[in-house]
């Protein structure tokens, strides 16, 4: 579920006051007017901001929004993926998993996309892995519309705003993140995924439940479950290091203007989280009521 967590998702030292709270806002150390963090879930439904209390007086106050990358051209984003997922002509599925986890994974594949594993055997195990648990977290909302996608519906109206629209990363960077791993990895991985399907669908609801609740320390629990959530190793690579190359960004980006920040929830709390890092900066970060 790692990567749902960056494409989406992380709280124990703050669970007191991230409880139940997505948006927050950041002012003092200079700052002539405040900025806000909005945690996503890449996933959900656009019916949360209706449960966030001050979203929309918080948007409108802003001049500029950061996402973690920009989504203005969602084709031209697939046509760079592609190139990057495809596996070494000697590295295919077949090869790379073994004829049990191949099989497993030709039932899962075509009941949840109705095609044959064959037809994406030459994709790298990370971007099977990728897109069995996009399926996953979006099959855990009951309302969820791939067209109204809540990043990029943020996005939108920010330009409609006549907001600058800006990303913290490139398409290519976050590929890297999630493909540069050896094919021997991904395939341990993709095995990991494959055997815990059914377990993965359960864990994954909890925490699309959890979102919807904006209960964050909930989802952190979750995150860092030892049998199905993250490894410190993921966490670090995957929220934590962006993290700190965020708010070194962000110090030169929200004195120059009032910021609306849209990055996956997983990337708010914990002694790593932006919320600790942007204090530890100076800033004041308080939750918005």
């Amino acid at each position: 579920m790692k990567r749902i967590s960056f494409i989406i998702l992380s709280v124990l030292a703050f669970a007191a006051v991230c409880n139940a709270q997505l948006l927050w806002k950041i002012s003092g150390n200079g700052l002539a007017k405040p900025s806000y963090v909005f945690g996503t879930d890449h996933v959900s439904p656009l019916s949360i901001l209706d449960k966030i209390a001050g979203f929309n007086d918080a948007f409108s106050s802003t001049k500029q929004l950061y996402g973690e990358i920009d989504m203005k051209d969602m084709q031209g984003m697939v046509q760079q993926l592609m190139p990057l997922m495809q596996a070494p002509q000697d590295s295919t599925l077949d090869v790379v998993l073994t004829p049990a986890v191949y099989n497993t994974l030709d039932s899962i594949i075509k009941s949840t996309l109705g095609v044959s594993v064959s037809m994406m055997k030459v994709l790298k195990p990370a971007a099977v892995s990728t897109q069995l648990e996009a399926i996953i977290a979006a099959q855990s909302f009951s309302s969820f519309d791939p067209t109204k996608q809540l990043d990029a519906t943020l996005q939108s109206r920010a330009k409609t705003a006549g907001m600058d629209v800006n990303g913290f990363e490139t398409v290519a960077e976050q590929a890297n993140l999630l493909f540069s791993a050896s094919i021997s990895e991904q395939a341990k991985e993709l095995t990991r995924t494959v055997k815990d399907f059914e377990k993965m669908k359960g864990f994954t609801r909890v925490l699309s439940d959890n979102y919807m609740n904006q209960d964050i320390d909930g989802m952190f629990k979750i995150m860092m479950d030892p049998e199905l959530g993250s490894t410190p190793a993921e966490m670090d690579k995957l929220i934590f290091s962006r993290n700190a190359n965020w708010v070194a960004k962000l110090k030169t980006i929200m004195p120059a203007a009032p910021t609306f920040i849209v990055v996956g929830a997983g990337h708010l709390p914990g002694p790593k989280g932006l919320i600790a890092l942007l204090r530890a900066q100076g800033f004041s970060v308080t939750p918005v009521k």
